[in-house]
Order: C-alpha cells, then sequence, then structure tokens
C-alpha cells in the first residue's frame, strides 16, 4: 500500500471525489468539505489542510483529511488493512491531530495504533448517526411560515448558533466557535440558513447544504424554552422537503445522547444508514 498527502486542495478533490462518490451518504461530510475549501483555501481558517489518500495497487481506499484547528475524518472503507498504514504516515506529518472523526469501525482501528505510538490516552467526544431520506412524511410538515433568514436576524443566527455548539459540544474552544459562527453568517448572506416563524417570530432553525446528489441539513436548533411544541420537527421537514425539489436524498447527523432528536428524524422520515464517532487525544 502506498500513502500519498497533496497541498492542492482542488487536486486533491479532483482525485479522491470517484472514489468518496461510491458512498455518498457515508462520505457526505467529507465531500462537502473539499468542495468549500476548493473554491477557498481559507473555508476554515488560514493553515494548510492536511490531504491524505491510501492506494492499494493503483485504487484509493482510504481518504482523510483535516482542516486545522479541527479533528481528522476518515473516510468509509472496507479496507481497515489501510488505517494502519495511514496512521504511520500521519504520525510523520501531523503528529498533533486533536481527535479523530469518522466511521465506527475505522475509527476504532485508528484508535488502536495512533494511541500505541503516541502514547496518548483519548475520550469520547460524541457518537453520532447518518441518517437518510428519499420522501418526507407529510405529516410532520405544519402550517407555520417557513422563510430564508435575511440580514435583519444575523444577531439572531450568532446567538443560537453559539448556544448550539455549547450545547452540542460544550468543551469547544471559544476561537473554534467564532470559527463556526463567521461560516455561519457567511451561509445566512447565501440564503443556506432557514428559520421557521411562529407569528412572525423566529422558533427554530436548520442550515442547508449540498454534495452533488445528496441535500445536507444541520445547525438545527430550537431554544429550550420554545422547545417540546414541535418547531424542530416542522422545521427540518419542511427544509427536507425543499431540498428534495433538487437532490434525490437527504441526510443528517444525529447525536445519539439525544434521543429526542433521533426520534424526531425518524418520525419525518429518515433512515439510519452509519454510525459515526469523534474521539478526542487527552
Amino acid at each position: 500500500m502506498e500513502v500519498i498527502f497533496y497541498s492542492n486542495p482542488e487536486e486533491f478533490t479532483r482525485i479522491v471525489k470517484p472514489f468518496l462518490m461510491k458512498k455518498e451518504v457515508e462520505n457526505n461530510l467529507m465531500i462537502g468539505i473539499l468542495d468549500r475549501i476548493s473554491l477557498d483555501l481559507n473555508n476554515y481558517g488560514s493553515e494548510r489542510a492536511i490531504l491524505g489518500l491510501v492506494k492499494d495497487k493503483n485504487d484509493i481506499v482510504l481518504v482523510s483529511i483535516r482542516t486545522p484547528p479541527w479533528n481528522s475524518i476518515l473516510s468509509y472503507t472496507e479496507n481497515l488493512d489501510a488505517v494502519d498504514f495511514f496512521v504511520d504516515e500521519l504520525s510523520k506529518v501531523d503528529p498533533d491531530t486533536p481527535g479523530i472523526l469518522g466511521p465506527k469501525d475505522t475509527v476504532k482501528r485508528f484508535l488502536q495504533k495512533w494511541t500505541r505510538l503516541h502514547h496518548v490516552k483519548f475520550e469520547i467526544g460524541m457518537n453520532e448517526r447518518i441518517y437518510k431520506l428519499t420522501e418526507v412524511n407529510s405529516e410532520t410538515l405544519g402550517t407555520h411560515e417557513f422563510i430564508p433568514a435575511k440580514k435583519k436576524h444575523k444577531s439572531l443566527i450568532r446567538k443560537w448558533g453559539y448556544a448550539f455548539i455549547k450545547e452540542a459540544l460544550p468543551e469547544t474552544p471559544l476561537d473554534q466557535i467564532e470559527r463556526s459562527l463567521t461560516r455561519a453568517l457567511k451561509d445566512l448572506e447565501k440564503g443556506y440558513i432557514y428559520l421557521l416563524l411562529d407569528k412572525g417570530n423566529p422558533v427554530s432553525m436548520a442550515r442547508s447544504a449540498s454534495t452533488d446528489n445528496c441535500g445536507r441539513l444541520n445547525y438545527v436548533y430550537t431554544p429550550p424554552k420554545l422547545r417540546r411544541k414541535g418547531y424542530a420537527t416542522e422545521c427540518v421537514a419542511k427544509l427536507t422537503k425543499k431540498l428534495l425539489e433538487e437532490y434525490e436524498y437527504c441526510v443528517l447527523f444525529t447525536d445519539l445522547a439525544n434521543p429526542t432528536s433521533n426520534s424526531i428524524y425518524q418520525k419525518i422520515g429518515y433512515k439510519p444508514v452509519l454510525d459515526v464517532d469523534l474521539y478526542k487525544f487527552v
């Protein structure tokens, strides 16, 4: 096997995307990030991205990316032996990666070797599940107004975005939160963030993204005092229906520690595809 690292995101994306697209749902996060940094090198910050792949003979079998200061991300692979080869080379190129995210079995294999090489411990950051949907349950669409967020909502999106991150990943450093909020506000200007309104007042939000055939949803948030009223369900259902007008299917990630959100998404029509884990090194 051979491990190759690239410095040019556009070139790297061109090379690995056919492999990633074979499992578009499983690799949707990685594809979305690569599409972004291919268009703008500074989309996730000014630091150089760590872009690597593993080849078995002439075939790509594993892809990994990291946009510092964020965690390394592993693609879906059916060749877990490739993970061992990759860990050896990543240890030389990026020994300070703060964590690892990817399919459960792939991450487990990565941790086994990484912790032996670097004598570090790890702790769970989040157990997640990828869901896929092809048809929205019409009973979840509701009757409230649903709009793209406008410039006048900028302070609200920033406030809700901060609350979302602190609730989902409470140990996220302030500088990383600020980077996330900066991207969110750029997405607001592009029309990617949506709000559900009740009597003209915003009550829930969600953000849209996409890969070639796939609409993606994230940044789903309803303030605590407005929960248990069905707002999040309706907001996600409405955005999903909108995305299905353009894409073959929709995907989203859920935190398995949050049974409410998992129940909501399944009610809308989302079906589980793959479990992914995030671990942090300590």
